[in-house]
């Protein structure tokens, strides 16, 4: 997936990187919290925040820190209600030097946890890196839903059929199928799994009549995004139905 274009927009919010300090009382030790602003700082005319080092210790002035007190994480926010488009954002991490200006840093610089390990890093991977107004960046996708869509599911009777376009009975409210003519041998499954904005997985199953015969030996539980087709259930074109059809059923089916 790939973000609708749109233009920049610049993080202008407070950040700040909370550190740990001791103090005692008597004999006794305890820990305080406190937190140093990272940025934004006006230089050469542009927002930018600082990279804090490693060791607390003489950064913006710290006497008294033991440590910082996350595992090189900063926060921020951002109102998300301002962000137009279809939910889908790129966040880009450039880098500057003291004097305000752009650096292009090589990719190894820019690090990622590993999969398997997420105590290791490993230099960022193609999802994670690109160039942003001509020099590398670390970037980052982010789905985003703004107006708080909500999922919409629903589960449709389900057919009993003599072929597609054909006529059809349902299911009664038991969940029993009439196969009073041996013609009509086609079960349709349909179900609704919807979101405005596709952020949302879908979970069916089916418990009774969970098998196939012959050429159409694939299960009717299915598991996937709500954005597409999945296994042999097809989206239709209005973005909220699956379907499917298995053949050659010989047995009582109940959802």
């Amino acid at each position: 997936m790939v973000p609708e274009p749109g233009a920049d927009i610049a993080l202008t919010a407070n950040i700040h990187r909370p550190y740990l300090v001791e103090r005692m009382e008597g004999a006794i030790k305890h820990f305080d919290v406190r937190s140093v602003l990272l940025g934004p700082f006006n230089v050469n005319s542009k927002a930018l925040y600082l990279i804090p080092p490693s060791n607390p210790i003489g950064f913006e002035g710290i006497t008294d820190a033991v440590g910082w007190m996350s595992m090189g994480m900063s926060t921020t926010d951002l109102d998300t209600r301002t962000l137009a488009g279809d939910g889908l954002y790129e966040f880009w991490l450039e880098v500057y030097d003291q004097a305000g200006n752009r650096v292009n840093p090589s990719q190894a610089f820019f690090q990622v946890p590993t999969v398997a390990n997420f105590n290791s890093s490993e230099t960022a991977t193609a999802e994670y890196f690109g160039v942003c107004n001509g020099m590398n960046a670390f970037k980052m996708a982010v789905r985003v839903d703004s107006l708080n869509n909500k999922t919409v599911a629903e589960i449709y009777p389900v057919r009993l059929t003599g072929g597609a376009g054909g006529s059809y009975k349902v299911s009664n409210p038991c969940g029993f199928l009439d196969y009073s003519n041996g013609a009509e041998k086609n079960i349709s499954i349909s179900f609704k799994a919807y979101q405005a904005n596709n952020f949302a997985d879908f979970s069916f199953s089916v418990g009774r009549g969970n098998a196939g015969t012959g050429a159409f030996p694939t299960v009717a539980s299915i598991s996937g995004m709500v954005i597409g087709d999945a296994g042999r259930y097809v989206r239709d074109v209005e973005g909220c139905i699956c379907r499917t059809i298995h053949r050659t059923w010989n047995l009582v089916l109940m959802s």
